[in-house]
């Protein structure tokens, strides 16, 4: 696992172990696979993407990643979806990770199908890719869940399940999707036989 913060690596690594579970953590950002092509058989990234800005960004992480799929190699990415490509920028930092700055700080992009296209899939030379879409049933749902949660914290987020079960669902094309919610990307890179 990969993960250039520190303390939510340090968290991953005690929830593996209270788990029972093997995982190798490494302090260090998604150039590291820019050195190691054709290694993995499986690479996913959850809600990670869309963040990534600076020195490179969202089209160098994935072309990087895909880099590293062995051919026959699968990925699995999500990233943040509205009906149009936005960048979001917050008061402060949350991860502690950007060069101290004044002003606000970029925080994660909202893709359009345009631009998962463009910035995402563009890069991928030969896989196979497939979207699935996960939403707001109605335009604003997750704004003022955000809202709430940025006020209450942990006291708005243990009502979480009962948010999505109300508020979310699956949609079977993007077209249908009627504001923000998360894509699912599935890519295949091509395995030796592949013409």
């Amino acid at each position: 696992m990969l993960n250039p913060d520190a303390r939510d690596l340090s968290e991953t690594r005690r929830a593996a172990r209270a788990a029972g579970i093997s995982v190798t953590c490494s302090n260090t950002d998604v150039r590291a696979l820019a050195r190691r092509p054709n290694t993995y058989d499986a690479l996913w990234s959850i809600s990670v993407l869309e963040h990534i800005h600076g020195d490179y960004d969202d089209r160098d992480a994935i072309a990087w990643m895909y880099s590293a799929l062995r051919p026959g190699g699968v990925m699995a990415v999500t990233v943040t979806i509205d009906r149009r490509f936005w960048d979001e920028y917050r008061d402060a930092d949350p991860y502690g990770l950007d060069r101290p700055t004044s002003g606000p700080v970029f925080f994660q992009r909202w893709y359009d199908l345009a631009a998962i296209q463009e910035r995402l899939l563009s890069r991928l030379s030969g896989a196979t890719t497939s979207l699935a879409f996960f939403g707001e049933t109605r335009p604003g749902a997750f704004k003022a869940y955000e809202a709430e949660w940025m006020r209450l914290g942990l006291r708005r987020s243990v009502d979480d399940p009962r948010e999505i079960a109300d508020n979310f669902r699956e949609f079977a094309s993007w077209d249908e999707m009627p504001g923000a919610g998360v894509c699912g990307i599935r890519v295949v890179k091509p395995g030796p036989d592949a013409r």
